[in-house]
């Protein structure tokens, strides 16, 4: 179905990151509800990036769902000098996706894997610190955004009501730290839905200039083992062109490819509605081989791509108006037609008006996965002596399989 609703001659424009985008299209909670406006979306491949002054975290969850991933960038109010923080969900003209049998392990990295472990979840809030602090002045994570992920990731595994089977999403920290010294030296924030991983963004520490790669590494190694399907990195890898530099080279260099939008939906699709995959717990590796154990998912029918189906949500409130991403995001501005009458262009040369109050309450959130202070919660990090994987051996392990 997937290939018969896609337009017929965008599949060059759709193989592409470098075609000219149009400004950022307003999309409302409404739009993913319903199926003819969502994939009216999907298939406007000529439009990226969007933009909406909602940070509920129901919506964030639904925008997850759909295969967006979102961002945050602030922009000047119309008038006085407040800023105002936008949420920028982009559903991407091509993925940058992991299948496991591709991962490629350098000798130097399998090395330099025996001075470290990995953690997941453990010192979450020192997780975002570093991020803000290794990114600086081009972080996009907003105060609104990291607490954004604060609610997320306290309340666990997160019931997303677009789905008619019950999927999940669960926000992770992902952490190395030097076994000799305890410091933690790289990770990044993410989260999981179905048997997918989607990375948001990481850091590595000065003076651990291969840190990085072994967190990547060594996490790739833990969602293969665990059940995951892939791994969703986002933005893929680029080679330099006339008018742009390479960029996330790193990406490719340990088997990341290029998936086009039509093709990642579609196994996409499939592999969101199965049974949430958990990362490994501190101190669930076994003391030999530093291995988590592969969870054995509930019986899944593999789903043909189909049109969303609508459900019922609250009425639309009066949402604070908060906003976008880097450089790479085209302008917020004028007023147009955007993916069709669904979405329209948002003028912020109109009046903004301040957040109604919407609460920070996840609907339909389980509660039985809730994290505590001490449990990576946002009131607290877990203990730092929390054993963690042995980064070599969960390399050992994968070589072996």
């Amino acid at each position: 179905m997937a290939n018969e609703l896609w337009p017929a001659g965008q599949e060059e424009l759709c193989n592409t990151d470098d075609a000219p985008q149009p400004t950022a299209a307003l999309i409302r909670p409404e739009d993913l509800c319903s199926p003819e406006n969502l994939w009216a979306i999907w298939r406007n491949v000529r439009q990226a990036y969007y933009v909406s002054p909602s940070w509920r975290p129901d919506f964030y969850v639904s925008l997850a769902y759909c295969g967006f991933i979102s961002v945050s960038q602030a922009v000047p109010a119309r008038t006085g000098s407040e800023t105002i923080p936008l949420l920028i969900p982009e559903i991407q003209r091509t993925y940058g996706v992991l299948r496991f049998a591709d991962l490629h392990i350098e000798r130097n990295v399998r090395k330099r894997a025996a001075h470290y472990e990995l953690r997941f979840d453990t010192v979450f809030e020192e997780v975002l610190s570093a991020l803000l602090a290794y990114h600086a002045e081009n972080c996009w994570l907003l105060p609104e955004y990291c607490d954004l992920l604060r609610a997320l990731h306290c309340r666990g595994p997160v019931d997303i009501l677009l789905s008619e089977t019950g999927a999940k999403l669960e926000v992770h920290s992902i952490e190395l730290f030097d076994r000799e010294t305890g410091e933690l030296v790289a990770g990044e924030v993410g989260y999981a839905i179905g048997t997918v991983f989607t990375s948001l963004t990481g850091f590595t520490r000065a003076g651990h200039p291969s840190a990085g790669k072994v967190q990547l590494i060594g996490l790739a190694c833990v969602l293969q083992k665990s059940g995951f399907s892939f791994w969703n990195l986002g933005h893929p890898p680029r080679e330099a062109t006339e008018s742009s530099p390479a960029s996330m080279i790193y990406k490719r260099e340990i088997g990341v490819s290029v998936v086009p939008r039509r093709e990642f939906l579609r196994i996409w699709i499939d592999a969101r509605d199965r049974p949430l995959v958990r990362l490994p717990p501190p101190c669930s590796a076994s003391a030999d081989e530093g291995t988590p154990q592969r969870q054995t998912p509930a019986t899944h029918k593999p789903a043909t791509p189909q049109k969303p189906a609508p459900i019922t949500t609250p009425a639309p409130q009066a949402e604070a108006a908060h906003t976008t991403k880097d450089e790479a995001i085209p302008a917020i501005q004028g007023t147009q037609e955007g993916a069709g009458s669904h979405v329209r262009m948002m003028s912020l040369g109109g009046a903004v008006q301040a957040d109604g109050g919407a609460s920070m309450g996840i609907a339909g959130s389980t509660g039985a996965g809730d994290r505590g202070a001490g449990d990576g919660g946002a009131a607290g990090d877990g203990p730092r002596s929390a054993r963690g994987l042995d980064v070599q051996a969960l390399i050992r392990g994968f070589l072996a399989t």
